[in-house]
């Protein structure tokens, strides 16, 4: 893989600013006598290319070096390639201590290049004294928004916001089973009225009087410690403001879950029930819980009423009841009752809070009473599978209190996830999903949440590494990742299909409806080489959801299969989901790659999404350099989708120098280099790397 030769700059021309020792990160640099020291005077062994690489991204910190400049800098007039530049980045990220599990010194950018983003000074001075502080490339802070806090230097590609961002789609769990599972639709709620909070009043605690009952006994194929919460009722005949009972709901759940032991029922499979007239106990068999809360919501004026009433429904027996009087606005108050709520909840069950859980439930996230009513509503918005007004409240939520964290959380990962809506093209998305990550973690560095809404915006820009790092982080802090679909997605895509797999049958222990988790639980298993499992699950989700109509999983894996009759019943049903009019024409190949050839040719104007199934039938029809064209525009800004790569369709594909090239430019392989090689790669030597591993076997 050669990459250039001829001219170019001496490695001084990238070193030339740096004649002084300066510091970085607890390293001291000294540039005359060619030396990397730690802090304290020990030397730290690097090759002369090495020193030469380090020299130049020092020199530029802040700025994106491309692999081209680097080349020319550290091997000036020689005809290097590629894995040359490879080597000596990975031996700096080791001898700097820079991986997976910290926060990264030397940043990839994927597609661009290199970028140092440490604090550089001069030795024995402050930081900015002689060398200014690198600039780093930021998001502008949107004019609906007013916050008086600028947003943290997180490096992501210099020009993002001029960049033409469509986007493919991903079937976001919150978006598909609103319409999958037939969410009730709530009455349009309004804005909240900004109101002076009122004094606090008491709490008012009614538990049932004289019951005192062991914790219910986990009957076989029940989940020990396990809830299943009810989809509140808004009792008031004023409907009005029927987005309370789903807001606190969504918020109540969120409590339990902090409660790690808690094995809490998801909301995608809890929603079924609303308005059912199953009775309880049929209830907590079919989603196998040991306990049932029934709830009530009711609202006059300024103040809300919640009536909790938690049963073992096997015998009928009352665990714990409570009556809540509230006013809205008192909002110390609203947060101390839904901690009150999950550690009143635990105890029924016997549960202990660990410190770090006390330290998380009941958290107040603002004392601003309009913008936590505007997140409530936003909550119901998504429920009833609303993106755009959610995202409209949202980020009315942080107008109204900029320090609100969890509305900057929620707000940052539903612009991630709307990257990937299937025929969704937007230009501000991805940055915005990023910026509120970073207003999120400035604001509360030790809230899961922000960690996990960052590591996702880090995977969609395709930075493993900090990816990685920040899941990690959320991970010690408390967020349940064990059980989260959307770590699952960043698992497979990065190559660890076995844990995945773990993840998502722990996720659909509690959330067995959860279409996203299901059809990747099926993914998994193809990946692993079960197909059968694979088909299992598609026949189980398949009769959850009698009327969904397939999506790129599926799609992919029948392509990858080659399997005829559900392609034809797909090209029946799609529509332009499907690619139709390439998907209509497998029958005959010259019409369908005649139409793939005239998506190429104006492959930057096409919606990532359909590029990406464009992509599966050029791969599908041997034509290997237009399915890699696709794939490399098609996730150009969105690396949610990176588990395509891994796909049957594209076994033949994978072993070209081509697609190693484009794993090259992608940044995966430097993450792979650190942090372990997948079951798909694996290093050849020191300089190479191949990819022949294959999804399905060959016949």
């Amino acid at each position: 893989m050669e990459y250039r030769s001829g001219e170019s700059k001496t490695t001084e021309s990238g070193g030339a600013g740096l004649r002084q020792q300066v510091e970085f990160a607890g390293f001291r640099l000294d540039p005359a006598r060619r030396q990397l020291m730690t802090a304290e005077g020990t030397s730290v062994p690097l090759t002369s290319r090495a020193f030469d690489t380090l020299l130049a991204l020092v020199a530029r910190r802040g700025e994106i070096l491309s692999k081209h400049e680097l080349l020319e800098i550290v091997w000036p007039k020689v005809v290097v390639e590629e894995n040359n530049l490879n080597q000596a980045i990975s031996a700096l990220r080791k001898a700097l201590g820079d991986n997976q599990d910290k926060h990264r010194l030397i940043l990839t950018v994927p597609g661009r290049g290199y970028c140092f983003v440490a604090d550089v000074k001069p030795v024995g001075e402050v930081a900015g004294a002689d060398i200014a502080p690198a600039t780093i490339a930021s998001i502008a802070v949107p004019p609906t928004i007013a916050t008086a806090h600028p947003p943290l230097p997180l490096v992501i590609a210099a020009d993002a916001a001029k960049r033409r961002l469509n986007r493919p789609l991903l079937t976001a769990s919150a978006v598909v089973l609103a319409a999958a599972v037939g969410w009730t639709v709530l009455q349009p709620v309004p804005q909240p009225v900004v109101a002076t909070p009122a004094a606090p009043s008491p709490l008012v605690f009614e538990p049932l009087t004289g019951v005192t009952v062991p914790p219910p006994a986990t009957a076989p194929g029940l989940l020990p410690y396990s809830v299943a919460v009810l989809p509140f009722r808004y009792t008031d005949p004023d409907q009005s403001r029927s987005w309370l009972a789903l807001g606190l709901y969504n918020d109540i759940l969120d409590e339990l879950e902090k409660v790690g032991k808690l094995k809490v029922i998801g909301p995608d499979t809890m929603m079924r029930y609303q308005g059912s007239e199953l009775k309880l106990a049929a209830i907590a068999n079919e989603v196998s819980a040991v306990s049932v809360i029934e709830g009530e919501v009711r609202a006059a004026g300024k103040l809300v009423r919640i009536d909790l009433h938690m049963t073992n429904p096997l015998t009928g027996m009352v665990l714990w009841s409570a009556t809540y009087d509230a006013d809205l606005q008192n909002i110390e108050q609203l947060f101390a009752i839904q901690g009150d709520i999950a550690t009143k909840v635990a105890q029924a069950l016997g549960v202990t809070l660990q410190p770090q859980e006390q330290r998380l439930v009941g958290k107040i996230f603002t004392t601003s009473p309009a913008a936590f009513q505007t997140r409530l509503q936003a909550g119901a918005a998504m429920a009833q599978g609303d993106n755009a007004r959610a995202l409209d409240l949202l980020t009315k939520a942080v107008a109204l209190d900029p320090d609100y964290v969890e509305a900057w959380t929620e707000l940052s990962v539903i612009n991630t996830l709307k990257t990937a809506l299937p025929l969704t093209s937007s230009e501000d998305h991805y940055e915005q999903g990023v910026w509120a990550a970073q207003q999120a973690l400035q604001r509360d560095p030790m809230e899961p949440g922000s960690h996990v809404a960052m590591a996702l915006a880090m995977f969609n820009a395709g930075n493993w590494d900090q990816a990685s790092a920040e899941y990690k982080q959320a991970r010690q802090l408390g967020a349940p990742l064990d059980s989260s679909s959307i770590h699952a997605l960043f698992l497979l895509s990065r190559g660890d299909f076995a844990t995945a797999r773990t993840v998502l049958k722990n996720a659909l222990q509690t959330d067995p409806a959860n279409y996203f988790s299901r059809g990747f639980l099926m993914l998994a298993e193809e990946l692993l080489g079960d197909r059968e499992a694979s088909m299992r699950e598609q026949d189980l989700r398949d009769s959850l959801f009698p009327d969904w109509r397939g999506d790129y999983i599926d799609l992919s894996l029948a392509v990858g299969r080659r399997d005829r009759a559900y392609l034809a019943k797909a090209a029946l049903t799609l529509n332009d989901y499907g690619l139709i009019d390439v998907l209509k024409k497998l029958d005959t190949p010259e019409l369908a790659v005649a139409e793939l050839q005239r998506l190429h040719a104006d492959i930057e104007q096409v919606v990532p999404g359909k590029l990406l199934q464009a992509a599966m039938y050029a791969a599908y029809f041997g034509h290997q350099d237009m399915a890699l064209d696709f794939l490399r525009v098609g996730l150009r800004e969105n690396w949610l989708r990176t588990y395509l790569l891994w796909m049957p369709v594209f076994d033949d594909m994978r072993s070209t120098d081509a697609f190693k090239q484009f794993l090259l430019e992608s940044g995966i392989v430097d993450f792979w280099q650190a942090a372990g090689w997948p079951r798909m790669c694996s290093p050849q030597g020191n300089d190479d790397f191949s990819c022949t591993w294959r999804a399905t076997p060959p016949q």
